[in-house]
């Protein structure tokens, strides 16, 4: 089902300005992961919908170059299609780029944390944030304890918020300029 078919109206009334800024991450991480935790919730439970299955029939017979995305709810990925640069590694590559990310997926808060790379939202993460706690990285969690004091070796959900330029950018400015001609 749809997210926007199985959401209460006005329950996500004042999502976006709690949750979509770095500086509410900072004054109230605590309600913001709580926020993010229910909004993964409701993208988890939903599905692709017919035009998500048509896009990715449309692109399976080379009859889509590319499909750009602002959503964060991954259905793209739900349908079969790769997702830049969650599925795929190289915008070039994907059928689909997710310009704001992914709720699904959850990258490091840090540029102090050495590990790259975008992670599932697994239970563990998911209990985490539900109780408005960082998830820890996978990578760092042997010395987490240490490396969390430092601000290292914590996760958050994978989507771009309002007051963050894209991590993606860089990567993605030779497949627009080629995707435009």
């Amino acid at each position: 089902s749809d997210i926007f078919e199985t959401t209460p109206v006005g329950s996500l009334s004042c999502l976006e300005h709690q949750l979509i800024s770095l500086q509410t991450g900072r004054s109230e991480p605590c309600t913001q992961l709580k926020q993010l935790h229910t909004l993964c919730s409701l993208c988890c439970r939903a599905n692709p919908t017919p035009f998500h299955r048509a896009l990715a029939a449309l692109s399976s017979q080379g009859r889509v170059q590319r499909i750009y995305t602002q959503n964060v709810d991954a259905l793209e990925a739900q349908a079969g299609l790769s997702v830049f640069p969650f599925t795929c590694d190289s915008p070039t590559n994907s059928q689909v780029i997710a310009l704001h990310g992914s709720i699904r997926h959850l990258t490091k808060v840090s540029t102090k944390c050495c590990h790259t790379g975008y992670y599932p939202v697994d239970e563990k993460a998911g209990a985490a944030l539900a109780d408005g706690l960082y998830p820890r990285c996978p990578q760092c969690e042997p010395s987490a304890d240490a490396r969390t004091r430092r601000g290292e070796g914590l996760l958050r959900p994978a989507i771009l918020f309002h007051d963050q330029p894209s991590p993606i950018a860089d990567q993605l400015t030779p497949t627009v300029v080629k995707d435009g001609k």
